[in-house]
């Protein structure tokens, strides 16, 4: 093979690599345009807003037995539950309750041994009562009282 010829080769894969590599990115631009267009939507409508929040404050060393509850109440509501570090290594948790009608987000930091949760709807466009949220916040309320020193206060 003549070095003329591997050149031209070589020109011609720069070329595609180019070609390829500009029509993904703009591919993927307009994905992450669209996604970031429907995240701002979801945000913006009134179902992606808590309809209700908890504030639930332990002793720190008592982080795996509010877990356990926690555990305990998405299994007795049937929530889908997942019980997180925000960041490998860190001691603080994410935690995420969701079913096809509502959904439960939190954080719990560690070092204060605060657990802030949010009762939202899953679908804005099929909205659930509040009795429902409340009833469903009553619940939630006497598996976590259960645990020693516990404090709860509710908004909205």
């Amino acid at each position: 093979m003549s070095i003329r010829h591997v050149k031209l080769n070589i020109f011609v894969y720069i070329i595609l690599a180019l070609f390829l590599g500009l029509g993904l990115g703009f591919l993927g631009g307009l994905a992450v345009g669209r996604i970031t267009m429907l995240a701002n939507t979801n945000n913006s409508s009134e179902g992606s807003l808590a309809r209700k929040s908890l504030t639930i404050t332990i002793d720190p060393s008592q982080r795996d037995v509010l877990f356990a509850q926690t555990r305990k109440f998405a299994d007795k509501w049937r929530y889908a539950i997942r019980i997180a570090p925000t960041v490998e290594g860190y001691a603080d948790f994410d935690v995420a309750m969701w079913r096809d009608d509502m959904k439960i987000f939190g954080l719990y930091k560690n070092d204060t041994g605060e657990l802030i949760i949010a009762f939202s709807y899953t679908d804005p466009t099929r909205p659930v009562p509040d009795r429902y949220f409340d009833q469903e916040i009553d619940d939630l309320k006497s598996f976590i009282n259960q645990i020693p020193n516990v404090r709860i206060t509710e908004e909205g």
